[in-house]
């Protein structure tokens, strides 16, 4: 995919995260990177897209759009 998206590595599991995932939360911070670029890009280094990018990644997509909506809306 070629869409630029805002990643999360963890550098100590190299797999990558939507920064509205709640696993990110829970990772050290020394652990954490912001990428942003494709889905291939980030695969590309080595990382793997976590559970929540691979599996849940439209559940994890609306919340982060829902997100962004209410921001402009409230505006």
């Amino acid at each position: 995919s070629s869409t630029e998206t805002t990643y999360i590595f963890n550098t100590n599991t190299h797999k990558f995260h939507y920064p509205s995932c709640s696993s990110v939360s829970q990772m050290n911070e020394s652990n954490k990177q912001s990428f942003t670029g494709s889905r291939d890009e980030a695969i590309a280094p080595g990382y793997e897209p976590a559970g929540d990018v691979s599996l849940n990644s439209f559940f994890c997509r609306l919340v982060s759009l829902a997100i962004k909506f209410t921001v402009v809306v409230g505006e």
